[in-house]
């Protein structure tokens, strides 16, 4: 009976450690999801800049 016992509480530490395990990927994942949003609108607004820039120095030329 104790060796069962001595199985789940196993089973159990190994289940926890698997949760934090996959708690800690998700978290990793969030931080990385993060810093390519941080990417994308900095190049997004550099992008946009070049573009009015652009349309600008055209509308000037145009005149």
């Amino acid at each position: 009976m104790q060796r069962q016992g001595g199985g789940v509480a196993t089973l159990q530490a190994q289940m926890e450690s698997l949760r934090l395990q996959m708690e800690t990927k998700a978290r990793e994942r969030e931080r990385e999801a993060e810093a390519a949003r941080a990417w994308i609108a900095t190049d997004y607004e550099i992008l946009k800049d070049r573009v009015l820039k652009k349309r600008w120095e055209q509308q000037r030329q145009a005149q």
